[in-house]
């Protein structure tokens, strides 16, 4: 059931309305009793079942049907031995089916989407509960995160933890800042890696990293060691899409320089890219190059900034036992890398 609510949640979220298809009543030897649901969506494939057969089959052919009309309907199946004409069943009895069309479009569709959230995320509550009890045996965990952590940091960390907890399913998900942020607020992830948490939320640090200059290969400013941002504010600067470059943007808002913005991009290997072939510079994480093969002229930035990554999480108190686990080897997997060491000064979450 789940697996259906998951689907339709999705397809009313992208626009497309869904069919779903519920045994009100069942008399007789019937397949499937009062209360089986299937969906039935805009491409033809089906979630949940209704009791296979000729009963799926047809009532799969109408839900089609009502995906064009818009219009709601009740239909009744004679599945009785000497009415098998009907839909070519040979066991005895009656089913009655409501075939709900659900559009995103009106408001009764769009009521909809908050309320299947609900309960999926009151059914995945539920399930961390008893993995709890049962000391982890099973469970589920969705961790947003940015990219460059999905590729240095991840695959460690889930590698060890997934050796000692197997029946955890862990589901990643990837987005810049504002998108975690808002997954996160609507329960969609248990917690995401990130960097400048906001306010409201509980901060778990776990590394820093330097921000430095990228240069194209015989650029003016190949034998400096440091390089300051008014140094290049006359080259055309390539800077990612808003969302996924929070870090950059508040150091050049901070130094008052306003760059000549040239390209914007969400992808990083393209920004590296166009470096490459001299259209500019930028200012980009030392962990989201070491995630990158380049060629590209690197400069520490000229005063020194860092970017701050950790964990933020509604509550580390009624976080589930699988998300306390799963933070808890990530700060002592990432500490023991000792490729981001701490900055002086800096304060451990």
């Amino acid at each position: 059931m789940k697996a259906l609510f998951t689907s339709m949640l999705q397809a009313l979220a992208q626009g497309e309305g869904v069919v779903l298809c519920s045994i009100l009543a069942s008399s007789g030897s019937t397949p499937r009793g009062a209360g089986a649901k299937m969906a039935v969506f805009a491409d033809g494939h089906t979630e949940g079942t209704v009791g296979g057969g000729a009963v799926e089959l047809e009532s799969g052919k109408l839900a089609m049907e009502v995906l064009k009309t818009k219009q709601s309907l009740v239909h009744g199946y004679c599945l009785a031995p000497n009415e098998v004409a009907d839909i070519g069943m040979i066991c005895g009895g009656n089913v009655t089916v409501y075939f709900q069309y659900f559009d995103p479009a009106d408001e009764n569709g769009r009521a909809l989407l908050p309320a299947i959230r609900e309960i999926l995320n009151a059914n995945d509550h539920m399930d961390q509960i008893v993995a709890n009890i049962r000391g982890m045996s099973f469970g589920r965990l969705r961790i947003g995160t940015f990219a460059s952590a999905s590729v240095l940091w991840l695959p460690k960390i889930i590698e060890e933890f997934s050796h000692d907890y197997p029946g955890i399913q862990i589901e990643i998900i990837v987005g810049g800042n504002d998108s975690l942020i808002s997954q996160l607020d609507e329960s969609c992830i248990d917690f995401a890696i990130m960097s400048n948490p906001p306010q409201g939320y509980e901060w778990i640090h776990l590394a820093s990293d330097r921000m430095l200059v990228l240069l194209p290969p015989g650029h003016r400013l190949v034998d400096k060691d440091r390089v300051t941002l008014d140094e290049i504010d006359d080259d055309p600067f390539i800077l990612s899409n808003e969302g996924f470059d929070y870090d950059v943007s508040q150091i050049i808002k901070g130094s008052g320089i306003p760059p000549r913005l040239s390209f914007s991009t969400m992808e990083n290997r393209g920004i590296i890219a166009m470096i490459q072939h001299g259209l500019g510079v930028t200012v980009m994480p030392e962990m989201v190059l070491d995630s990158l093969e380049s060629n590209v002229i690197t400069k520490e930035l000229a005063p020194c900034e860092y970017r701050h990554m950790g964990i933020i999480v509604k509550s580390v108190h009624t976080a589930s036992l699988a998300a306390k686990t799963f933070i808890s080897y990530a700060k002592r997997i990432i500490s023991e890398l000792d490729t981001y060491p701490p900055i002086d000064g800096e304060l451990n979450a």
